[in-house]
């Protein structure tokens, strides 16, 4: 897969508008969490577009550094990921774990929403995805 192709992967089909506004987004940003308009159509990079975080120039370096992902109420579900796909590295984890109490606030998780590296579908735009899960908040609030 192209890097053009990488960043085209990140904008919304009209098959992903369903899914978008079933899903809260979020980012850890500047240190913060930062969470996404309920409802919407849009994607994360659509999201960071409009805020002014992202341009064509440096979208690929902002989505290298920064955590992202999203609540799935009707799950009780948290899936994160960084990268210009759905992946993770081992930096994510404890990254993650460190603003987990902030995160369970801003979005308002309770103790047992489950916490998953990778995305909620494996198998996205042809490529096989890892996905891990974590634990619950209510395991992982301890560790970090």
């Amino acid at each position: 897969m192209t890097h053009k192709d990488n960043l085209s992967m990140l904008h919304t089909r009209p098959e992903d508008e369903e899914f978008h506004r079933s899903r809260r987004m979020f980012v850890i940003k500047d240190g913060e969490v930062k969470v996404g308009p309920k409802n919407v159509k849009d994607s994360h990079m659509e999201w960071f577009e409009g805020e002014g975080w992202t341009t064509r120039e440096n979208a690929e370096d902002f989505m290298k550094i920064h955590i992202r992902g999203f609540y799935l109420e009707n799950q009780n579900a948290l899936y994160c990921y960084r990268g210009t796909g759905f992946g993770f590295d081992d930096k994510v984890k404890p990254e993650l774990l460190s603003k987990l109490k902030e995160i369970k606030k801003a979005l308002g998780l309770d103790n047992k929403t489950k916490i998953h590296l990778g995305p909620r579908d494996n198998l996205l735009y042809g490529i096989d995805w890892q996905t891990v899960y974590l634990g619950n908040v209510e395991e992982l609030m301890g560790k970090g």
